[in-house]
């Protein structure tokens, strides 16, 4: 949103808004400058009073700001006189057919309402004789091709760093493996806070790379340019030769789930009746379920699919896999250290990601698994966090699992700081709730947490669910501590932070202060679920949980 000039807003007789939430409920980045405009007060009322707009959110139920930066706009728009074509539609990632549960509908909600308002030809089918409209055309080169640069972050986060230590800290034993990765920046000047975000970027594995050009074949030229069609080109791409390896191995996400519209891409050049049957059923909203079966429930990627419609990838050309192809995201990774503490470097701890479906072959994170093994120069981006961690105040930290990284590194900056007598002793005011399977495998910088405590430094309270019959979670361990936390909870200047797995987790914890609450403070139900909402909209409760 931020590309469009938002001084032209207001001669748009109809505008189509799609935007995702990012951090404690805020607007995505590529949106803020936008978003501040329209929050400005001296915007007339009657602004968008000829403009007709939709909004479309794309979000997930486990964040308590469910698609918040969605309902605001939608709010927004509609006090500045815009006139809404349909209810604002909430995607959800968590659902089963994930964001398609509500796109499929919503949008056909939109082109029903579209039709009397702008009686344009047929809008829900595109016509037999109508191709794809694809959005760059790729040209072959003879010269030789540029090394593809696809970094994470924009230039002035970004820093060159040697990982420096990349070690396994689960026991060898333990079904997960969790590893410490530290990079050490080329020069000493980074800075971050306790609680920021580094971003990489992961590259495909050279196996992947062979298999996706083993099936596509002979079709597509190894040396190209980029052309733009219907869609500018990003700038990595603009006037550069390029080889279908680098963009195999650096752009292209072989490891994503594909997309409803990788299914039309592949109906459209396939040959066989057999394959175009199946592949159009995928694409109906009957079919949905069906496509979930096949592709979402076992994580099948694309190049998968494409070994599954062999006539269809044998049809592909170069344009076209960059129809089907994501490029990869640069994933974020909460940062486990403090400058003030370690020195000048990043640590991330990171979980390996690797599970079985019912596909033979057993799936795996690509980022995750890059990192178990990446070593020599890489460029890590460093954004500011969006938990806002207090200068004062009682501290009440809930991260079971890797969720514990952002914490040490707050606790390590305020340890440093007190030791240089610059504050008070933490242990009454930080209070640090830590969870996993097992004290001796996989209790995540648990040296340092006991030695701490040992120092009276900080208030360490565990739950091991493992290590006695009956399972014993963080949730369980905040209720049965309930007095010891009510006396922090209740003051002005208690500030409670919850991190990890956006599963059951974040509910279960939320749940649990608000019986704490109630019980102790002598509060029914619904005034201590008050309590904690209150305490989230002064950012004195904030979650940062991920799938």
């Amino acid at each position: 949103m931020d590309d469009y000039d938002i001084t032209k807003l207001i001669y748009e007789p109809l505008i189509i808004f799609v935007c995702s939430t990012t951090g404690q409920g805020d607007p995505p980045e590529n949106m803020r400058k936008f978003w501040r405009f329209l929050l400005r007060k001296s915007l007339p009322r009657n602004s968008l009073s000829n403009s007709w707009v939709a909004v479309l959110g794309l979000g997930d139920s486990s964040y308590a700001k469910f698609n918040f930066a969605a309902k605001k706009l939608s709010k927004r728009l509609a006090s500045l006189g815009a006139k809404l074509l349909l209810e604002t539609g909430l995607c959800d990632d968590q659902h089963d057919l994930g964001l398609y549960a509500e796109l499929v509908p919503w949008t056909e909600k939109l082109w029903n309402t579209l039709q009397p308002l702008y009686p344009l030809l047929n809008l829900t089918k595109r016509s037999e004789d109508d191709s794809l409209l694809l959005k760059w055309e790729t040209v072959p080169r003879d010269s030789n091709p540029v090394e593809l640069s696809f970094l994470p972050g924009e230039p002035n986060e970004r820093y060159w760093c040697e990982v420096s230590s990349n070690v396994r800290v689960t026991d060898k034993n333990h079904f997960q493996e969790v590893r410490l990765i530290t990079f050490t920046p080329d020069n000493n000047s980074i800075k971050y806070s306790p609680g920021a975000v580094a971003y990489v970027r992961p590259t495909n594995q050279l196996s992947s790379v062979e298999k996706l050009i083993s099936i596509i074949g002979e079709q597509c030229p190894e040396v190209f340019e980029l052309k733009s069609v219907n869609m500018s080109l990003p700038e990595i791409f603009q006037g550069k030769a390029l080889s279908l390896k680098d963009v195999a191995t650096v752009y292209w996400d072989l490891n994503a789930v594909p997309r409803r519209y990788v299914f039309e891409v592949l109906a459209s050049v396939t040959t066989s009746e057999l394959e175009k049957d199946k592949l159009e059923e995928f694409l109906t909203p009957s079919g949905l379920d069906e496509m979930y079966s096949y592709c979402n429930r076992p994580k099948r990627t694309t190049v998968e699919v494409l070994e599954d419609f062999p006539v269809a990838a044998s049809n592909l050309q170069l344009d076209h896999l960059f129809e089907i192809f994501q490029p990869i995201r640069a994933r974020a990774y909460s940062i486990a250290s403090s400058i003030e503490y370690d020195g000048p470097v990043i640590k991330l701890l990171v979980a390996i990601v690797q599970y079985k479906t019912r596909l033979s072959v057993p799936r795996q994170g690509l980022a995750s698994t890059w990192l178990s093994t990446v070593a020599g120069r890489v460029c890590v981006a460093v954004k500011p966090p969006s938990l806002k961690f207090p200068e004062r105040g009682s501290v009440i930290m809930v991260g079971p699992g890797t969720g514990i990284a952002p914490f040490r590194s707050f606790i390590s900056k305020r340890i440093m700081q007190v030791h240089h007598g610059e504050g008070d002793s933490p242990k009454e005011w930080l209070v640090v709730i830590f969870g996993s399977r097992y004290r001796n495998a996989d209790f995540h910088f648990g040296n340092e947490f006991e030695k701490w405590e040992m120092a009276n430094d900080i208030t360490l309270i565990t739950a091991f669910s493992r290590d006695q019959p009956e399972k014993i979670y963080v949730q369980h361990k905040i209720v049965s501590e309930r007095n010891f936390l009510f006396q922090r909870i209740h003051s002005d200047e208690c500030f409670i932070f919850v991190a990890g797995s956006s599963n059951n987790m974040p509910a279960a914890v939320r749940n649990a202060f608000i019986e704490v609450i109630a019980t102790e403070g002598d509060f029914t139900e619904e005034e201590a679920k008050t309590y904690v909402e209150k305490m989230e909209a002064s950012g004195r409760y904030q979650e940062e949980t991920w799938s």
